[in-house]
């Protein structure tokens, strides 16, 4: 554990041309949330001179490595992604960018965990466990699953964009009728793949709280193209749901029960 200067740890998530190291987050959950709550709070932190120490008011940053050594009071870290902490980093980054060089602010601190593993269970363990004591829905505690990473991939190539970290694909300004998220892809493959339209409609969360219907629903058994043909297939419904030509008066329940042959 470390407690580590704001001036240090800008310089540890900024690039040589002065941009954010966004590589570093790729094992984060979520992506950045914007003005929320907890952001705004740290941004107020940051601009009161006579705030309490910064590591005081804020939970800090996990950093999860392969290997690293300590030379005096440095730190030199390998396979660096940062699992806990990113609505901090961001928030840091935005916020003391501009600000002038002898700035009193770059003195405070931020306390952070580096955790030396390259076991991939222990990663995921220790991913879900520092993201549970915030509120962080089911879906983006599975961000980080192998196949969730997989469909990410395929979709990509076919320039859709699977929002396995919430809100990335919007940050970077991509189009959002091609952006799908985890949730709506499990509720389309539970009511056109599994033809179970009940479900899908009646428990959207539970999907993917509970392990067995997970598992189901997202599968390695399942093709690639079969998800994107069903995220495809959900987004073209909906669009047509609130077009004029299809003439509703009211919200409609979009439940689907799609026979495959």
């Amino acid at each position: 554990m470390a407690l580590v200067t704001l001036r240090d740890y800008l310089h540890f998530l900024t690039d040589d041309s002065g941009r954010l190291r966004k590589h570093i987050f790729d094992w984060n959950v979520r992506d950045y949330q914007g003005g929320v709550e907890v952001n705004k709070e740290i941004e107020q932190s940051l601009a009161d001179p006579d705030a309490a120490e910064f590591w005081w008011l804020n939970n800090g940053v996990t950093i999860i490595c392969s290997q690293t050594s300590i030379v005096g009071k440095t730190y030199s870290l390998e396979d660096v992604q940062i699992v806990n902490g990113l609505q901090t980093s961001h928030t840091l980054f935005r916020t003391l960018t501009d600000r002038e060089e002898d700035d009193p602010v770059f003195t405070r601190s931020v306390l952070v965990r580096i955790l030396v593993t390259d076991d991939p269970k222990t990663r995921d363990a220790v991913i879900r466990a520092t993201n549970r004591q915030t509120s962080v829905p089911a879906a983006s505690l599975r961000a980080t699953d192998e196949i969730q990473r997989a469909i990410e991939a395929y979709f990509l190539g076919k320039q859709w964009y699977y929002d396995r970290r919430k809100n990335y694909y919007r940050n970077i300004g991509k189009n959002p009728d091609r952006i799908v998220g985890i949730p709506l892809l499990a509720q389309a493959v539970m009511a056109m793949g599994l033809s179970q339209p009940n479900n899908s409609r009646a428990r959207p969360s539970s999907l993917l709280k509970r392990d067995e219907d997970y598992s189901r629903i997202f599968s390695h058994d399942v093709a690639l193209p079969t998800y994107l043909w069903l995220a495809e297939a959900q987004k073209t419904i909906d669009a047509f749901l609130v077009s004029t030509e299809a003439g509703t008066k009211r919200p409609i329940e979009r439940t689907y029960d799609f026979i495959f042959r």
